[in-house]
């Protein structure tokens, strides 16, 4: 017998190993309690100092591969993306760490980027918390954990309406449709209202 994290895991696992449904079951993930501790001892002041975050800032989090479809970001970022919003990407290097850099690098906005290669699993929790939304615009996930970590922490989700991310989400985030950037900067400036980012 099998354990998939999601629905979407399940379907995948069937239809390309070709196992039978009955012989999977799916039980989701879970995150640790510490991104459920919302109490302010200072650390939000010393991350915030640590990694120079001055405004606010829409995070990302994870390794910078293809199929977390950075770029999709990047380019809303020129569009009519909010005002003094600054993007953090919090994550190690991955298969489009180049392309990603290359593209901060001619970005008009590249000086409201903040790419934090290593992030301690202390400060993660605080940079949630501290964050104006996360934001998951991948291509494709098998569960979507960060967005657990994210709405445990309090912050707002953004994400990309595909794969699992819509069944881990579920009415608790607010979709673009991938590689949608127009309606990305949408999302980001209707979470400008602030009784509809108390809500989320």
């Amino acid at each position: 017998h099998f354990i998939a994290v999601s629905q979407f895991a399940r379907d995948e696992m069937c239809r390309y190993l070709h196992i039978p449904e009955n012989k999977v079951t799916v039980i989701p993930e879970g995150v640790n309690d510490v991104f459920f501790q919302h109490q302010d001892d200072g650390g939000l002041v010393s991350v915030k100092e640590k990694y120079g975050l001055q405004n606010p800032y829409v995070l990302l989090v994870g390794v910078v591969s293809k199929r977390k479809n950075v770029p999709v970001v990047l380019r809303a970022l020129d569009l009519d993306w909010p005002e003094n919003l600054d993007l953090v990407i919090a994550g190690k290097d991955g298969n489009d760490s180049s392309n990603v850099d290359s593209l901060i690098e001619c970005s008009a906005k590249k000086k409201c980027i903040r790419r934090i290669r290593f992030v301690p699993h202390a400060d993660l929790p605080l940079l949630y918390r501290n964050a104006f939304a996360y934001c998951l615009p991948s291509l494709q996930e098998g569960f979507g954990f960060t967005i657990l970590e994210a709405m445990a922490s309090g912050a707002p989700v953004v994400a990309s309406e595909n794969s699992a991310i819509t069944e881990t989400a579920g009415k608790a985030a607010l979709f673009f449709r991938t590689n949608d950037e127009g309606e990305l900067v949408e999302q980001m400036r209707d979470l400008q209202t602030e009784t509809h980012r108390a809500e989320m």
